[in-house]
């Protein structure tokens, strides 16, 4: 099936970017809503001639005609990968191969001194992933840290709505089962206080506990306050901000991951995925190599290693 990426021109020939211009036969199309079960995503994407049977294909055509319609489309892809069914081999080799690759794409990130990248690392390694046959989803939303009580930190917020509106996420993780939260730049992020001392490198995390998220751990005091001054009820913001927040949140479950003493909140607003595909990624410049590079020179000889060994 071919491929249109979000930003490529429309196939029509009008010279619009696709995701702005052709309206797909798919537009009126009745879709499966994202909370519905395995069976229903997967039967919605059959009958819409999407090709599931590999990871990344948000980026099928017909997908992107469905998403130009239904916008909340992509969250079904995500629903999709959390309730699918995985083999125990699935599981095994992703146990053994996932963390190589966080581990490899991390060290990349600490070598290259970059800070804050969150999505533009999530994007590169949720193609690798699929490159290597991992389903997976960009996660992007709230993240909350409570520190040790000997730091003597107060409780550190990356809210998804704050003041800054050129910020497209508080934060930005993968979710790649069996790993709940997978996070390589927890570290990586600039803090003032010296947070880092206490979070781990990275997090690879399958065990999580189910926290419920409140207001102000996803949107910011400004923001909370304008909304004040707006006539709003603490109640009714999240539903003004966004108005699939409340439903995302009852079907993709805050988590809590604790590491370093640290309790770490993961709070899923929204899904992100790559427009194009690795080799034409090029957000990510790291020590002279873009994603694609990293794969090649990096990440495959290292994987070669360990699948002889098996």
């Amino acid at each position: 099936m071919n491929k249109v990426g979000r930003n490529d021109p429309c196939l029509c020939g009008s010279g619009e970017k696709y995701k702005k211009c052709c309206m797909s036969k798919n537009n009126n199309a009745e879709i499966a809503h994202y909370s519905s079960n395995y069976e229903g995503i997967k039967e919605d994407f059959i009958k819409n001639g999407i090709n599931i049977k590999k990871p990344g294909f948000y980026n099928e055509l017909n997908f992107l005609g469905i998403e130009k319609a239904y916008s909340s489309y992509l969250n079904n892809y995500a629903r999709y990968i959390q309730t699918k069914d995985y083999t125990e081999d699935y599981i095994e080799k992703a146990r053994k191969e996932i963390p190589l690759i966080a581990s490899l794409l991390y060290k990349e990130l600490v070598k290259g001194g970059r800070m804050g990248a969150c999505i533009d690392a999530s994007m590169v390694f949720s193609k690798i992933l699929e490159m290597e046959g991992y389903w997976n989803y960009i996660a992007k939303g709230s993240l909350t840290i409570e520190y040790p009580p000997e730091s003597n930190i107060p409780k550190g917020y990356f809210w998804q709505y704050g003041s800054n509106q050129k910020i497209s996420a508080g934060h930005a993780w993968i979710v790649a089962p069996p790993f709940a939260v997978i996070d390589i730049t927890i570290k990586q992020q600039i803090y003032k206080k010296g947070e880092e001392k206490y979070l781990p490198e990275l997090i690879l995390e399958e065990n999580t506990q189910i926290i419920t998220a409140e207001v102000k751990d996803i949107i910011s005091p400004e923001v909370i306050y304008y909304l004040k001054c707006q006539g709003l009820k603490q109640s009714e913001m999240l539903q003004y901000v966004s108005s699939e927040v409340n439903n995302i949140l009852k079907i993709f479950p805050s988590l809590e991951v604790e590491c370093e003493k640290s309790l770490l909140g993961y709070i899923t607003t929204a899904f992100g995925a790559p427009i194009e595909e690795l080799e034409h990624i090029k957000s990510l410049d790291l020590n002279g190599m873009y994603g694609i590079d990293i794969y090649k020179e990096l990440i495959v000889p290292e994987l070669k290693k360990i699948r002889k060994c098996i």
